[in-house]
């Protein structure tokens, strides 16, 4: 599957797209959490992605470690080096040249302050 695709499904406005769009997004973070949370906030710090796909990415990251109650508690079981690695691509997106990328990022750090 490809995640740029379902991430801009996500983004649709049609009910039935975002749906189909949310159970891969499952789909993907049951098959490989940190895998999938590390191709997350890669997309979320590189600039050459559209703002809106960065978004949502953040936005994924946020509530898959914090509030999916399906992931809840994985984050913490991930190793240190994938944390790290998922750490360091969401802090570096606070840099970013464009301010609700950058508004976006520090909600999920904000909202992980004690997981990340």
């Amino acid at each position: 599957m490809d995640l740029m695709k379902i991430l801009k499904d996500a983004l649709c406005h049609d009910e039935k797209i975002i749906k189909e769009s949310e159970m891969n997004i499952n789909n993907l973070a049951t098959q490989n959490f940190g895998g999938f949370l590390i191709e997350l906030a890669e997309i979320l710090s590189n600039e050459g992605v559209e703002k809106g796909i960065r978004q949502i990415s953040a936005t994924i990251i946020k509530n898959m470690i914090a509030y999916n109650q399906l992931f809840l508690g994985r984050y913490l079981q991930l190793d240190p080096e994938t944390k790290i690695q998922i750490k360091n691509r969401v802090l570096s997106t606070l840099a970013s040249s464009d301010k609700d990328v950058r508004r976006a990022a520090a909600l999920a750090v904000v909202g992980n302050l004690k997981r990340i």
